[in-house]
C-alpha cells in the first residue's frame, strides 16, 4: 500500500500552477519596464502616462525612465518556460515573489546627459528634462518646465546637494543691455534677501549668452490658486489672509524704493502656504531726486497697468515717456483683489486692442458689483471689502491710498 498522501498532487499542480503564473507575470512586467526605458527621450513629465506597475516599480527601484537598462540586474526574475518546454524541477529555487530583494542601488549623476548651453542659429539651447546643470560648480537635475516669458524659462530642479527642489531660471542674454537688464534684477533681490515675502535668490552664474539663478521653489502661483478657489464656497478669510501678504510683499519692495512695475497673480507663488513676490524683471529703484520712474516705452501687463503708465508724457528735454510710481503698483493691486473677488480683473471682457483706451479713459466707470456667485450661491459683497476696491482702482494717482494705508484698513 503507497504511503504517499491522495491529497497531496492536486495542491502541488496547483502550486507549480500559481509559481509559473507569478513568473510569467514578473516577465511581462520586466517587457513593458524595458519598452519604456529604450526611450531616452522620455520626458519626467510623461510618468504620468505610464502604465500604474510600470510607475510603482520605477519609483520603487529608483530607476529613472529615460535610461536604457543595458543588462538584467541580478535581481530580475528568469523567463518563465513555455508549455513545449520541460517543467524545472527545482522550481521552488526560483525567485518568489515573498522573497526579500537586495536593495536596489541609487542612480548617479552619470545615468543623466550633461547640459551643454550648445548655440544653434536660434541661440543658446535651454535644458531639457532629466539634463544634469551645473550652476558655480553645484549639480542640479533638471525635472520640469514651470513658466516661461520673453527671455528664457524657469524649471524645477532637484539639488543632490541639498536633497530638495528649487527653481532655475534660465535667461538668454542676445546684447550687452539684456545683459545689464538681468544684473538689475539680481541686484534687487540681493536688496531684497531679508524679506520674507519675496523670492529669495541662492545663487546665480553668468556666462557670455545664458545667466543661470537658483531660487526657492513654489508650489503654485497665485493665478492658478484663485482659480481653484473660485469652484469653492465663499471665504472671506481667504481674501483677507493672501491680500495682506500681497499688502506685505509690496510693502518690503517700496521701503527699499522699488517699484516692481509688473504686479499680477501669477507674479505670486505660493510657498509653503505663503505668499512671495516673483520677477524682478523690469523693476526699478525710485531716483532719489523724484518719485517716479520715466520710461521711453511701457512695460507689465495691460490688464493691472494703471493709467498713468499708459498716458504718454514728456520730461524736461521734451521726450516722450511713460511714469510708474508707487500709486501705480496701488492700481495693480487693485486688479489683483478684484480677481480675487469676482474671479477676473475689471477690464477682462475689454478687447485687447481697446484695453489702453478703456483704461485711461476718465468717462469709463468700472463696475464695482455688490454681489458675487460662488458655487451656485449668491454673496453679498462686504462693504469695507468694496471700498478698500474703490480706493485702489481710483483713476488719479493723487488719490489712491499709501501702503500704510492699506496696511491699516478695517479689511
Amino acid at each position: 500500500m503507497s504511503s504517499s498522501n491522495p491529497f497531496k498532487r492536486p495542491f502541488d499542480k496547483l502550486g507549480s500552477y500559481i509559481t509559473r503564473t507569478s513568473l510569467l507575470l514578473q516577465e511581462i512586467e520586466q517587457d513593458e519596464l524595458d519598452h519604456f526605458n529604450n526611450d531616452a527621450e522620455l520626458d519626467i513629465s510623461c510618468r504620468e502616462y505610464l502604465p500604474s506597475f510600470v510607475k510603482d516599480r520605477t519609483e520603487r527601484e529608483n530607476i529613472p525612465t529615460h535610461v536604457k537598462t543595458a543588462t538584467p540586474s541580478p535581481s530580475s526574475p528568469k523567463r518563465a518556460k513555455t508549455s513545449t518546454q520541460e517543467e524545472d524541477p527545482n522550481v521552488k529555487s526560483l525567485p518568489s515573489p515573498l522573497v526579500k530583494k537586495e536593495a536596489p542601488v541609487k542612480p548617479q549623476f552619470d545615468s543623466f546627459p550633461r547640459y551643454h548651453s550648445v548655440v544653434n542659429n536660434k541661440g543658446p539651447v535651454e535644458p531639457r528634462c532629466l539634463e544634469e546643470i551645473t550652476v558655480n560648480g553645484k549639480r542640479y537635475l533638471v525635472l520640469k518646465p514651470l513658466g516661461e516669458g520673453g527671455s528664457g524659462k524657469v524649471f524645477q530642479v532637484f539639488s543632490y546637494e541639498h536633497t530638495e527642489n528649487f527653481a532655475l531660471k534660465w535667461v538668454k542674454v542676445r546684447n550687452k543691455e539684456e545683459m545689464e537688464n538681468v544684473k538689475n534684477e539680481i541686484e534687487l533681490m540681493r536688496l531684497l534677501e531679508d524679506s520674507v515675502h519675496t523670492i529669495t535668490l541662492f545663487d546665480s552664474e553668468f556666462t557670455p549668452q545664458v545667466v543661470l539663478m537658483i531660487m526657492e521653489y513654489g508650489e503654485m502661483d497665485f493665478a492658478t490658486l484663485i482659480k481653484i478657489k473660485s469652484l469653492s464656497p465663499w471665504d472671506i478669510d481667504f481674501i483677507r489672509y493672501y491680500w495682506k501678504q500681497m499688502l506685505q510683499a509690496v510693502c518690503a519692495t517700496h521701503g527699499k524704493d522699488i517699484i516692481h512695475s509688473d504686479l499680477k497673480p501669477a507674479n505670486f507663488i505660493v510657498i509653503r502656504g505663503s505668499l512671495k513676490l516673483i520677477d524682478f524683471g523690469i523693476a526699478a529703484v525710485v531716483p532719489d531726486y523724484t518719485t517716479h520712474i520715466a520710461r521711453d516705452y511701457q512695460v507689465g501687463t495691460r490688464n493691472f497697468m494703471a493709467p498713468e503708465t499708459l498716458t504718454e508724457g514728456s520730461n524736461s528735454a521734451s521726450d516722450t515717456v511713460f511714469k510708474q510710481g508707487r500709486p501705480s503698483d496701488i492700481w495693480s493691486l487693485g486688479c489683483i483683489l478684484y480677481q480675487m473677488i469676482f474671479g477676473l480683473p475689471p477690464f477682462y471682457s475689454v478687447p485687447k486692442h481697446m484695453l489702453a483706451k478703456t483704461i485711461t479713459n476718465p468717462n469709463h466707470d468700472i463696475a464695482f458689483p455688490k454681489h458675487a456667485k460662488y458655487a451656485g450661491e449668491t454673496i453679498d459683497i462686504p462693504d469695507e471689502l468694496s471700498a478698500v476696491l474703490k480706493m485702489c482702482l481710483h483713476r488719479n494717482p493723487k488719490l489712491r491710498p499709501t501702503m500704510s494705508e492699506l496696511l491699516n484698513t478695517k479689511f
